[in-house]
């Protein structure tokens, strides 16, 4: 990419200052005028700058197609939300476009529920589970303690948080990857947990985990 990316700006130069001596020849220039030859430069630069801003957002596009692809996803999830009202068919959109992008073998959905006080899973069916979580289980200290990120990668051979240790045998159950919070105002609304890709690789990629 860094390759491509310099053989076009190099080669915009070449084009910009063969271009500059190809007008000094043709109108005769002079090559002791230093402003003439400036302004020159200038104007051949801004004529050929929409081309050169055109290739390098087709090589961006080609080299970033997984991002740009996911970033479209996330938009038109955006505008589809601004149609649903329920809570549910919410969450099993939310669960669907996961289903459509990274492809987990699983994805369930926790919400704080008011009458239990404690986390159960909610939208489809079939990503339904009788495991809770208590508001003050290790696994929810976890993530109301993270920082700027959203979520845990529970990372293959890598060792688990200590407070998550606990919580080891349900998360296997839900044969948990990637844990991703869901802030609230005052408090955490939930958490989603999800699964190993279908793919069998047992691993996500950085774009994938940004999306």
């Amino acid at each position: 990419y860094l390759l491509l990316l310099g053989a076009l700006i190099v080669g915009y130069f070449l084009v910009v200052f063969g271009s500059t001596l190809v007008t000094r020849s043709t109108f005769q220039m002079a090559a002791s005028d230093p402003l003439l030859v400036a302004l020159t430069v200038f104007i051949m630069a801004v004529l050929f700058l929409p081309l050169r801003t055109y290739l390098q957002n087709r090589i961006d596009r080609i080299y970033f197609r997984t991002r740009t692809d996911y970033q479209e996803r996330v938009e038109a999830f955006g505008r589809e939300l601004t149609s649903l009202a329920d809570i549910d068919a919410i969450v099993e959109a939310f669960q669907r476009q996961l289903r459509e992008t990274i492809a987990p073998v699983n994805a369930f959905v926790y919400l704080l529920n008011r009458d239990t006080g404690d986390y159960t899973t909610v939208g489809d069916e079939s990503y339904r589970t009788d495991l809770r979580f208590a508001a003050d289980s290790g696994l929810l200290a976890q993530l109301n303690d993270l920082q700027q990120d959203d979520l845990i990668y529970l990372e293959p051979n890598r060792p688990w948080p200590p407070e998550l240790r606990a919580e080891r045998a349900r998360l296997s159950i839900l044969r948990t990857l990637v844990i991703l919070r869901l802030r609230g105002r005052k408090q955490l609304s939930g958490f989603v947990s999800i699964g190993p890709p279908r793919s069998g690789s047992g691993v996500y990629s950085f774009e994938e985990l940004r999306f």
